[in-house]
């Protein structure tokens, strides 16, 4: 004789209470792809990019291994993602000085001013592109936005140079590429070369006073070469 069971009905829910909401299956907490590149800026710009480990740059992040290879398929692609990291944060830093409303020998002093400050903020800019160098640039060479980013660098270059040269206060055989390269080659060698000039010279590169004085003569050189006397 079959036997018979009792089916036990679950409570209904009470009235106005929410379901659970699902999970979606798969998807990664948002922010952690920035707080990845965060990172990764950090230990490549200690280590460089053949000393960096993957697995200290996830625990820099807080996150695993495989949720870092979630969003990049290799160390290569993390390698561009700083790089492009360190050259936006610089052009949207730059993009924010407003020099168009100044007269362009003064706009430029700021700009001389601003780009060799930031340099000095931002170690992390000179180590990495001191270590793609190492490599032939070839990870920046498959960067459309590092090569978009120098766009509108050269546009405030430009502006500058055209406004002081209609005002007769600039030269007229300066290229914008020429201006650029100076100001950005006196500000960046002195601080990538620091370490090894200061023993070399047996002069600290390093101390306060220095570094404004390094500045104060790169300024001079810049507008003694561009105005017209």
């Amino acid at each position: 004789m079959p036997t018979s069971s009792k089916r036990q009905d679950k409570p209904a829910p009470a009235s106005g209470a929410q379901k659970p909401r699902a999970r979606g299956v798969g998807r990664p907490p948002s922010g952690t792809r920035e707080a990845i590149v965060a990172a990764a800026v950090e230990e490549f710009a200690l280590e460089g990019f053949g000393g960096a480990r993957i697995e200290r740059i996830s625990k820099r992040a807080s996150t695993s291994d495989r949720m870092l290879y979630y969003h990049f398929d290799s160390k290569e692609s993390l390698f561009q993602a700083a790089l492009e990291k360190v050259y936006g944060d610089m052009i949207a830093a730059e993009s924010r000085i407003n020099l168009e409303q100044l007269d362009p020998r003064e706009g430029l002093r700021r700009l001389i001013a601003f780009i060799w400050r930031y340099f000095q903020e931002n170690p992390s800019f000179i180590s990495l592109v001191n270590a793609e160098n190492m490599y032939g640039a070839r990870h920046m060479l498959k960067s459309t936005r590092i090569q978009q980013s120098a766009i509108p660098q050269l546009r405030m270059v430009e502006d500058l140079l055209t406004r002081g040269v209609a005002g007769g206060n600039f030269r007229r055989d300066v290229t914008v590429v020429e201006l650029h390269l100076t100001i950005v080659s006196l500000c960046y060698y002195y601080l990538s070369n620091a370490a090894t000039m200061s023993h070399f010279l047996g002069y600290d590169m390093k101390q306060s006073d220095a570094r404004d004085a390094w500045l104060t003569h790169v300024t001079r050189v810049v507008m003694d070469f561009l105005m017209l006397r």
